[in-house]
């Protein structure tokens, strides 16, 4: 695939500036927590229907005071709300900004890759014909394209399961 060049620059002040204003963002949530995988994966997930039934439930503990056991708060369940909502907010504003700045660095990744590959390919030509100093840069790089012993290839399954053999009676 040949890459359209993207020709930016990123002065330091500006990295600075965007680095300062994550910091900024993260003081003002200090409530945000990361979580481990295993988190993740015992956490429920919800769906819309799930997420409807929070809803509900929230309209049915405010109409419905004397339902409400001892133990659940009302006000904060309220709050806890508001509070998603807030975050699906800034998470709508800020997914697209995540996903570009990925985007964009895995695209100047490769791009550099290119510049690398171009300048290792003029090495190992500029080596066939004896330059002075090309080899040892030839070396140096060809380092990077030594493959690693390959893994024991996976035998293939059979199209179709063999049968038992039929015993003779």
């Amino acid at each position: 695939m040949k890459l359209r060049k993207i020709n930016a620059v990123l002065p330091q002040d500006t990295e600075q500036q965007v680095i300062d204003s994550v910091r900024t963002m993260k003081e003002s949530l200090p409530f945000l927590i990361s979580l481990t995988q295993t988190e993740r994966i015992r956490l429920a997930k919800l769906s819309r229907r799930r997420q409807d039934f929070i809803d509900k439930a929230l309209i049915q503990a405010e109409q419905n005071p004397g339902l409400v056991p001892p133990h659940c708060n009302v006000e904060e369940f309220r709050t806890t709300m508001e509070t998603i909502t807030g975050l699906l907010r800034l998470d709508a504003a800020l997914a697209p900004f995540i996903s570009q700045l990925r985007d964009t660095t895995m695209y100047v990744r490769a791009q550099a890759y290119e510049y690398a590959r171009a300048f290792y390919n003029a090495v190992k030509a500029s080596a066939k014909h004896s330059v002075p100093g090309a080899q040892d840069v030839v070396d140096d790089l060809s380092y990077h394209f030594k493959s690693s012993p390959q893994a024991t290839p996976t035998p293939e399954l059979p199209e179709e399961p063999e049968q038992p053999n039929e015993i003779a009676a």
